[in-house]
């Protein structure tokens, strides 16, 4: 067959290639539209590990479990709860945290339909493990200065 004899069956079957062309591109057209956009916010933070002059073996292996806990912490019901009504959500958008590999850094991923949404909830999320970090480590209620003081005479009493 040659090129004319092409162009004559196209000729012949316009309105089926017409059809088969509207259809489709009215499929497409709708089913994006029925689509909804999913927006992505993440945040990043840092677990700072106790500083010693010599990392040993279990020095890295309780680095590591801190990580993990870590990543366990901020998908927990209490978490999420503290979330929920700091920015009255109903219902929580999708949030995955995870340990960025051989950092000291914990990625908090939140997928939401808003991506104002998103973005606030990555960042309430971010504060409110600092929070939880901060009352942790200093006792709550105690001030900064004077963990750091409790612990300098514990150091010089050693």
């Amino acid at each position: 067959m040659q090129l004319k004899d092409y162009i004559n069956i196209l000729r012949r079957r316009k309105w089926i290639v017409i059809l088969t062309v509207l259809a489709t591109v009215g499929a497409v057209v709708i089913g994006t539209s029925l689509i909804r956009p999913v927006y992505q916010a993440s945040t990043t933070l840092r677990v700072a590990a106790s500083a010693v002059d010599s990392l040993n073996s279990a020095m890295y292996t309780y680095n590591k479990q801190l990580m993990n806990t870590y990543v366990e912490i901020a998908a927990s019901r209490p978490i999420l709860e503290e979330l929920t009504k700091r920015l009255e959500l109903n219902p929580v958008p999708e949030i995955e945290a995870e340990v960025v590999s051989d950092t000291e850094l914990i990625r908090i991923t939140v997928e939401a339909s808003d991506p104002k949404l998103a973005a606030a909830t990555a960042n309430a999320l971010a504060d409110i493990l600092i929070a939880q970090s901060d009352q942790l480590y200093t006792g709550g209620d105690k001030k900064l200065q004077e963990v750091l003081a409790n612990q300098l005479a514990e150091a010089q009493s050693q």
